[in-house]
């Protein structure tokens, strides 16, 4: 009956054009199974077929104690014991009751052939053939899941990634194989057994839109939680790679930018890794396609703002309208060349940054002494700070939300005491006051 079911299955799938591949593959299995259950009989196939279930519900928690296996082999690659260990470990089981099912079948078969009747043997022959090989076509069955079911894993990432493009043979037929299994919806049958988590279908999904939106990835380090992770060596080290960058700017297939040592490196490093999986995969995704993030958009102060040298003279023009023309062309100056290429920067662990140019020569204001109050100590020691420390004055320090109006920002370079302000963000410009200046920034631009 399972084999007249199986035989319908086929039939109706054969006038489809579209998904032979998997209908060929149930043929395959169908014929080779069927037949195999015939000479091997209905007790080596129904212990098989127990072995089977063991084997299909073990394979995935026990692939972990195989992994030893790949290196001694030169596969150093981290996805091949991932990929392969519970391979290994379902044909390993499957093996052992292969072989308990022969010694089974043989005990039976030696007391049929020498203690029974020859009618009662003649029908027991006829009996297990047939048994068998209606089990062998439930073995088919059998398999026919679990192959759709890592066709499906595997093909999932092959299809977001190009995979049918693929100069390999195996990813191709992969990347085909799974989109046969949506047109013949095996996809859907084999979803509720799918071992893979949630994470690695949005990560699928993710390389996906990078993979076919290449201009993008120019967008990845502007999203709040990576800005952080820009500045540190081993990115910037990743974004200087010159051979990396044209890959990824490329249209090579996703495997071979995975295979860049770089890249490696990460997948490899359960730190690195582990960091980068923690992130909100949903809101980076729809960061990367609409360049606004759901979880952080409400932070205004979040991201890169660059200064704007236009909207900080004016600031300080109507905070001091009666400054002689001569301080006021000092004043002006200053703001100028001081701050020009300044970046303020702020972090979603309520970090706070103020890179100042590194060339900077310009003194600080408190040190034009005009605006100074009087006291020789105060200017011989800011004169003093400026002209022995050659510095650019960048500071750090930290942000909080302060009223309903702003933020509060707090600052500290090297040499003085941290200083706190008001922080404003206004239709897409922020202010606050550093060196006792009121300066003002633009957000900026989102690639």
């Amino acid at each position: 009956m399972n084999g007249f079911i199986f035989c319908v299955l086929l039939w109706r799938g054969a006038f489809n054009f579209a998904g032979m591949t998997i209908w060929i593959i149930a043929l395959v299995l169908l014929v080779m199974f069927a037949g195999m259950g015939y000479t091997a009989g209905a007790i080596r196939s129904a212990v098989s077929l127990l072995g089977l279930f063991l084997a299909a519900g073990l394979c995935v928690p026990l692939g972990p104690t195989v992994q030893f296996v790949f290196p001694m082999f030169g596969y150093t690659h981290p996805l091949v014991p991932v990929i392969f260990g519970p391979i290994i470990v379902f044909f390993l089981i499957e093996i052992i009751f292969r072989i308990v099912g022969g010694v089974v079948h043989r005990k039976a078969e030696h007391h049929y052939k020498y203690d029974a009747a020859d009618a009662t043997r003649v029908l027991w022959e006829r009996m297990n053939r047939r048994v068998g090989s209606a089990l062998g076509a439930i073995n088919a069955m059998i398999y026919l899941i679990l192959i759709c079911l890592f066709v499906s894993v595997v093909g999932y990432l092959l299809i977001q990634t190009g995979g049918d493009k693929n100069p390999s043979f195996i990813y191709r037929f992969l990347a085909t194989a799974a989109a046969d299994l949506k047109t013949t919806k095996m996809d859907k049958v084999v979803a509720a057994f799918s071992p893979a988590p949630e994470k690695y279908f949005e990560i699928s999904d993710l390389l996906g839109l990078l993979f076919h939106n290449r201009l993008l990835q120019n967008r990845v380090e502007s999203y709040p939680p990576f800005i952080a992770m820009a500045d540190r060596p081993f990115y910037k080290a990743l974004g200087a790679d010159t051979a990396l960058q044209e890959k990824l700017q490329s249209e090579v297939n996703v495997f071979e930018i995975l295979d860049h040592p770089k890249i490696q490196e990460i997948v490899t490093n359960s730190e690195l890794s582990g960091e980068l999986l923690s992130t909100d995969l949903k809101d980076f995704r729809t960061y990367l396609e609409t360049g606004v993030s759901p979880k952080y958009d409400e932070e205004k102060i979040l991201g890169r703002w660059g200064y704007n040298v236009d909207d900080t003279i004016r600031l300080a023009k109507q905070a001091k309208p009666d400054l002689t023309a001569t301080v006021w062309k000092r004043t002006k100056n200053e703001l100028a060349e001081r701050y020009e290429g300044a970046v303020f920067i702020a972090l979603t662990d309520k970090r706070a940054f103020l890179n100042l140019p590194g060339d900077v020569r310009t003194a600080p204001p408190m040190l034009q002494t005009n605006l100074l109050p009087t006291g020789k100590s105060f200017i011989t020691t800011n004169l003093s700070r400026w002209m022995t420390t050659n510095a650019s004055f960048s500071a750090k320090g930290t942000w909080k939300g302060a009223t309903k109006s702003g933020y509060q920002v707090t600052l500290k370079d090297k040499l003085t005491p941290p200083t706190t302000s008001d922080l404003v963000v206004k239709d897409g410009k922020l202010s606050f006051t550093f060196e006792d200046r009121a300066v003002v920034f633009d957000k900026l631009a989102q690639p």
